[in-house]
């Protein structure tokens, strides 16, 4: 799918999405929920909804576009083929059978209708209705502000009975259950008594009431707290706010709220309630020690050390010794970390060992019936500070438009910035239901792949994030999203608090990346794909890049190849220049990348002749994996190749067989064959000791195989330095401890080469 295009396909995507991330925002995260807590999650969801409305938060796109609507059986209308909630059947449309229900809440519409309907039986599950128009007069196509719950709720009032045909019973993008239809035709709503339903056949009494305004304080928060001691925080706040509704000043409840927010990282939420409770409450511990949490989370450092400082001094006062004690020594371990992130955000001081040894924890996996999970719950997202080096500056260019530029020189492997991804989705947590949304627009026979459903599911998340911070819009709508749309500057003023799905969407399709670890520990089945703010600001060069990024976990960390002369544009290779010419063209133009380096230019004005030699070279290069190696056959091959184009430099398609050709030569102990080739790859591509790690340190064991020990340690000390700068940047001329450092980074990132460099008596 091509999310930078206005065809109906991706626009009916558009609120599907944005109804995915309300849903998202306003459900717990468990499969089964009582009659209670659907009609309380419905009534947050309306609360927030209306809140939304009235300040004009987002935008729909009201395509009214009824696809995917197939032809289903008529029904009977007799008891046989009456079905209902409880016996609904997960992931299954019920041909045949028709579903009698009563509406029990008010409505809202973003995507599809949805509301809370109830059996006669008395159970209760929500109900979407796709391509149901409650306004037909007014069929607007594109963007629009959505209809008011008042408005949408006039055409299926509280009360009304109504009959699904062909119901179907899926598992919606939250995760949760929910009855749906896509088909009007299929929803009858009871008016003429055509079909007879007796009022005494309902066990619930009919009038609908508010369950919230039912319970008292103490029972929203023993039910908050349920809530949050078994990690679902959201209802946990929903529960939360419904007690301080009752008691606005009830300080436990706003304490207890502003720690469910800080587990949602919606930092300004938990400020301000653990505001409210210092105002009073001023020696309440446990609410300074949140806001300074919260003002970590909001990257206000300096203002979180000063109060947790002040919070270490009043708990000595403090006549609760045991609760002191745990205070205490959460401050004092919160604020090491903030120390920490003082040093990273103003210095750029990382540590990188450290780094590296929390994503190979974080990055661990379980399997389990639903596939590949964390076991840590946040995966390898890593907290810790952005950093921006003074010495570059954002700057306009008659060519490429923005892009980073040096303000004054800078030498070799500076670090230049450092930061955490906008928003990440990772490719195992795209759950399979996030599918769902894409099948509602998309022909039947269309192949939806991984990096697509990854992609929605990165979409969705932006998308909730900009509900839940609508100020995060400003910065998002910097970024480029197409020649199409306004840029930021033109937006009026309500736009840049207004979230509009269709414009993320096509921001997406232009500046997100795949995070690629580079560390053997990691696997990569899972790698993320997100979008870096500062990071899209780059321009692109295949060949001629003099900066290039390093992924930690969700980290990004970009810095110089070589040294940057003072007003020079700093450019990085944003697609992988190993892929043949049009297919990197294709891809750069699709981003709307004019590339005019040395490689393009080059590709560009080879012979087709030269071209096709090259495809068939490789395609026999290819094919000679796939059996028993001939190394005769290979080298013929990798001769003929390298002579089409004599600069290794300008060739990095003859790169891989290169490699493969020195291995073979290791494999039959051909060292003094193997050895030239690998220095040939040193010396001309650039970054070879980052991304070919073990062909690159090869060159230290061929020399030490061939019988010269002296040679094969001052090239692996000459390659360890030049791995571990590539890292964590320059060592001083002085540093007499760069050896140990760089054995750890080498021993974290590629155990391999470490653990044979050592039985080698290299280190």
């Amino acid at each position: 799918m091509d999310f930078k295009t206005d065809e109906p396909i991706t626009k009916a995507l558009y609120d599907g999405i944005l109804q995915t991330a309300f849903l998202r925002m306003t459900s717990s995260n468990s499969r089964k929920k009582s009659r209670q807590q659907l009609i309380a999650e419905h009534e947050c969801r309306l609360d927030y909804f209306n809140q939304a409305y009235n300040e004009n938060l987002f935008i729909i796109y009201n395509t009214y576009e009824q696809r995917n609507i197939k032809p289903k059986p008529r029904i009977k209308f007799t008891m046989e083929n009456r079905i209902s909630i409880k016996n609904l059947r997960i992931n299954k449309e019920h041909h045949g059978k028709f579903l009698v229900c009563r509406v029990i809440a008010r409505c809202l519409k973003i995507n599809a209708l949805l509301t809370i309907v109830e059996d006669p039986e008395g159970d209760v599950e929500r109900l979407a209705l796709y391509n149901f128009n409650p306004n037909p007069a007014t069929q607007v196509k594109g963007p629009m502000k959505p209809l008011s719950v008042d408005h949408v709720s006039k055409y299926l009032p509280i009360g009304t009975q109504i009959v699904i045909g062909n119901p179907s019973y899926q598992i919606a993008g939250d995760g949760n259950t929910i009855i749906s239809s896509d088909n009007p035709d299929d929803v009858i709503i009871i008016v003429d008594r055509k079909i007879q339903l007796r009022d005494e056949a309902w066990r619930t009494d009919r009038q609908y009431a508010n369950v919230r305004n039912k319970q008292s304080v103490d029972e929203f928060r023993c039910h908050g707290n349920e809530y949050f001691m078994s990690g679902d925080f959201m209802a946990a706040v929903r529960e939360y706010s419904g007690g301080i509704k009752l008691e606005p000043y009830n300080t436990a409840l706003l304490a207890n709220r502003a720690e469910a927010y800080l587990r949602l990282q919606l930092f300004k939420k938990a400020l301000a309630d653990v505001e409210k409770v210092l105002k009073l409450e001023p020696n309440h511990l446990k609410a300074a020690f949140r806001k300074g949490k919260a003002l970590c989370g909001l990257k206000r450092y300096q203002e979180a050390i000063i109060v947790l400082q002040d919070l270490c001094k009043r708990v000595k006062n403090h006549n609760d010794r045991n609760s002191n004690v745990s205070i205490k020594k959460s401050a004092i371990e919160l604020l090491k970390y903030i120390e920490m992130l003082v040093n990273e955000s103003q210095n750029g001081n990382y540590d990188y060992i450290r780094i590296i040894d929390e994503l190979h924890e974080k990055a661990k996996i379980k399997d389990n019936e639903n596939g590949n999970n964390w076991i840590h719950q946040e995966g390898p997202r890593l907290d810790h500070a952005d950093y921006l080096i003074d010495d570059v500056e954002i700057r306009f260019s008659e060519e490429k438009g923005r892009g980073w530029f040096a303000k004054y020189d800078i030498p070799e492997h500076t670090l230049l910035m450092a930061s955490k991804p906008f928003e990440i989705a990772y490719k195992n947590e795209a759950p399979e239901h996030t599918l769902s949304i894409i099948s509602k627009v998309v022909p039947p026979d269309c192949i939806i792949d991984s990096p697509v459903i990854t992609g929605i599911e990165l979409i969705i998340r932006i998308t909730q994030k900009l509900l839940k911070e609508p100020e995060l819009c400003r910065e998002f709508y910097k970024l480029y999203c197409g020649p199409n749309l306004l840029p930021i500057e033109k937006l009026n003023k309500d736009m840049l608090r207004c979230v509009d799905v269709g414009r993320i969407m096509k921001t997406f399709a232009y500046v997100s990346f795949e995070q690629v670890d580079r560390t053997n520990n990691i696997s990569h089945e899972n790698n993320g794909l997100g979008i870096w703010v500062m990071q899209s600001y780059f321009n692109h060069s295949c060949a001629d890049a003099n900066v290039y990024r390093l992924f930690l976990g969700n980290l990004m960390f970009i810095r110089t190849l070589r040294p940057i002369l003072k007003g020079e544009e700093l450019i990085i290779c944003h697609y992988d220049l190993t892929l043949p010419y049009e297919r990197r063209e294709g891809y750069l133009k699709s981003m709307d990348i004019y590339c005019k380096c040395r490689l393009c230019m080059l590709d560009m004005s080879e012979e087709q002749e030269a071209k096709f030699r090259r495809e068939k070279l490789i395609k026999d290069y290819k094919n000679l994996l796939t059996k028993p190696l001939n190394i005769k056959k290979l080298e013929d091959t990798v001769i003929k190749l390298r002579s089409i184009r004599n600069h290794l430099e300008l060739d990095p398609r003859s790169l891989e067989p290169s490699e493969d050709l020195a291995f073979a030569y290791v494999n039959r102990r051909d060292f003094r064959k193997s050895l030239p080739i690998r220095k040939e790859i040193y010396e001309c591509s650039k970054g070879a000791v980052l991304y070919r790690p073990s062909t690159v340190f090869g060159i230290s064991f061929d020399y030490y195989a061939i019988g010269k020990k002296k040679h094969a340690k001052l090239w692996f000390d000459k390659i360890l330095k030049e791995f571990a700068e590539f890292i964590r940047g320059k060592f001083k001329d002085d540093d007499k401890t760069w050896r140990k450092e760089a054995l750890n980074l080498l021993e974290r990132f590629t155990p391999n080469d470490f653990l044979f460099a050592k039985c080698l008596g290299l280190i």
